[in-house]
C-alpha cells in the first residue's frame, strides 16, 4: 500500500546552504519543519576547516545556490550563522547578493535571522554560548548591530563534535555562565 500513491507536493519549499561539515541540519529541520515544507539542502565548505575569506569563498556558495535553484525553491536560507556574521552585516549581505545573483531567488541568512529573534524577545544584553572555537566574529557583529555580549563561552570543538553536545548539557552550561548582567542567552 505504501508504494501506491505519490508522495503529496509541499506546498512551500526552502533551499539551504549549510556547512559540509554540518551533521545535525537535515535531521532537525525535517523533524520540526511544519507539514507540507519540503525542505532542500546542499553543501559548501564554509566553515570549521574550510572557512575562508567571502572573496574566496564566494564562487563555492554561488554553486551551492544554483544547486538549490533546480528544486525551484522559494526561499534559500544560507545556514551557517558563524560564517555570515563573520565579516559584519556587509559581508551577510555580500553572501545574500552572492546566492540572489547565481539563482535570483530571494534569500536569508541565519545572522539576520537570530537579529530578528534577538529583537523580537528584546534581549540586547547576551551571555553567547557555541561550539565554536572562538566567537569573537559573532561578537563582533552583535557589537554591529547594537548588541552587547556580557559573557561568551566557546567550547572549541571541532565541527564534528558539535552534534555531540546534549540540550541538557547546552542548559546546563547556561545556567552555569549565567549572568545578572545579561538578559538572555544566545547559544549559536
Amino acid at each position: 500500500r505504501r508504494m501506491d500513491g505519490a508522495l503529496p507536493a509541499p506546498r512551500a519549499r526552502i533551499g539551504m546552504i549549510i556547512p559540509s561539515v554540518n551533521s545535525m541540519t537535515e535531521l532537525q529541520f525535517n523533524h520540526y519543519a511544519p507539514p507540507g515544507l519540503g525542505v532542500h539542502v546542499a553543501r559548501a565548505r564554509v566553515a570549521g576547516e574550510w572557512k575562508r575569506p567571502l572573496a574566496v569563498m564566494a564562487d563555492e556558495i554561488a554553486t551551492a545556490a544554483r544547486l538549490l535553484s533546480d528544486v525551484a525553491p522559494d526561499l534559500i536560507v544560507f545556514h551557517c550563522t558563524d560564517t555570515s556574521m563573520t565579516q559584519g552585516p556587509q559581508g551577510e549581505g555580500r553572501i545574500l547578493e552572492i546566492v540572489h545573483e547565481a539563482t535570483g531567488i530571494e534569500a536569508v541568512a541565519t545572522s539576520r535571522l537570530v537579529l530578528e529573534d534577538l529583537q523580537t524577545l528584546g534581549l540586547r544584553k547576551l551571555l553567547l554560548l557555541s561550539p565554536y572555537k572562538s566567537n569573537q566574529a559573532v561578537i563582533d557583529y552583535l557589537h554591529a548591530t547594537g548588541f552587547a555580549v556580557v559573557h561568551d563561552v566557546a567550547l572549541a570543538l571541532s565541527s564534528l563534535e558539535f552534534a555531540t553536545v546534549t540540550p541538557r548539557e547546552w542548559t546546563e552550561l547556561a545556567r552555569e555562565h549565567d549572568r545578572p548582567d545579561a538578559d538572555g542567552v544566545f547559544l549559536s
